[in-house]
């Protein structure tokens, strides 16, 4: 339970400040905030967070006890179960995710696939293993292969949070090589899709179906292989994808204590081209399922600088913004994703 300080003049949290403060947490930690999330050691910048949410929620912080009541409250384990689940709800409402551009003539589309086959792809990919809690500790991983294949220029980069310890993995940079192998085997898939579809706009979702019964088990799907699309770096945090490749895992097996699973009704199946893009990120990253990245078990290497974040509760982020995630590679002053 969350212990409130001086309860008089800092009262519990209404549910709309509860959510909002969320909503100000994730911004925070996915880099599109106005402050960097805070080391574990550092207690001025802790303050400086909670002072910035407070503020954010119309809380008086110069009331006694504020910022610690409102960092218990946001944090305590009474609220982390509606802090963490349903992830692709959260998603479908973000501000930030990524809307592919809807084409306007047949000649838009023809251009893009001539700039695939040429190489000139800026392409994110990102690893997501939401709401897993193996043997009952948090074990959440987000993952961002940054390319830029025009450039041979590479980046990967991460958010973990095992057992309530958040570390943000910043930036490692891809050998020119490695860029190289992957343009050569993803973008011809890529191209072969994109050549046979024509609808308004390239958006390919799928989904798999994860055997899970609860979010205790190890071995699970990725909740998300997201694959994003742009003719070049994108310039600001509005920038468009031309394209997006997207399998989800859906969870039907769930026991019925927690709350409702997916049917088959939400099953989407993907195209053969599209699984074939899939296939190819599976085989040329060769990342992993969640467990073997989880145990270090994958040919994925994330920087040795990592940094662990003071305790920001059950609060993930779906998007890693290069502001943060990688700022070397941020264009200007402005923000992307």
């Amino acid at each position: 339970d969350y212990r409130l300080v001086n309860r008089s003049v800092n009262p519990p949290l209404t549910a709309e400040e509860y959510y909002a403060s969320l909503s100000v947490l994730r911004d925070i930690l996915e880099g599109f905030g106005p402050i960097k999330p805070p080391h574990r050691d550092d207690k001025k910048q802790q303050q400086s967070l909670w002072r910035h949410i407070a503020r954010k929620i119309g809380r008086d912080v110069k009331k006694p006890g504020c910022l610690k009541s409102v960092e218990n409250m946001v944090t305590g384990r009474t609220g982390y179960k509606d802090s963490r689940v349903k992830w692709r709800k959260v998603m479908s409402s973000h501000r930030h995710a990524p809307v592919p551009t809807k084409f306007e003539t047949p000649e838009e589309k023809t251009e893009i696939v001539s700039s695939v086959d040429e190489g000139k792809v800026f392409m994110e990919i990102y690893h997501r293993a939401m709401d897993r809690f193996p043997g009952g500790n948090c074990d959440v991983i987000v993952v961002k292969h940054s390319m830029d294949f025009a450039s041979k220029q590479g980046f990967v980069c991460a958010y973990r949070n095992f057992d309530g310890t958040p570390c943000i993995h910043p930036a490692r940079a891809l050998s020119k090589g490695e860029v190289e192998k992957h343009r050569r085997k993803l973008l011809p898939r890529l191209s072969a899709l994109l050549s046979h579809n024509s609808p308004a706009s390239w958006v390919f979702n799928s989904t798999v179906d994860d055997a899970q019964k609860d979010d205790n088990e190890y071995d699970t799907e990725w909740s998300s292989i997201d694959i994003l699309c742009y003719r070049a770096q994108p310039q600001d945090k509005d920038c468009q994808p031309f394209a997006r490749v997207h399998q989800y895992a859906l969870c039907k097996n769930w026991y019925s204590f927690m709350g409702k699973g997916d049917s088959d009704s939400d099953t989407v199946v993907p195209t053969p081209l599209a699984q074939a893009v899939l296939n190819e990120v599976e085989n040329t990253l060769r990342i992993g399922r969640p467990e073997k990245f989880s145990e270090d078990e994958t040919d994925v290497k994330l920087s040795e600088n990592g940094w662990e974040v003071s305790n920001t509760g059950y609060v993930f982020p779906l998007i890693l913004n290069d502001s943060l995630y990688n700022p070397a590679a941020a264009v200007g002053d402005k923000k992307q994703h």
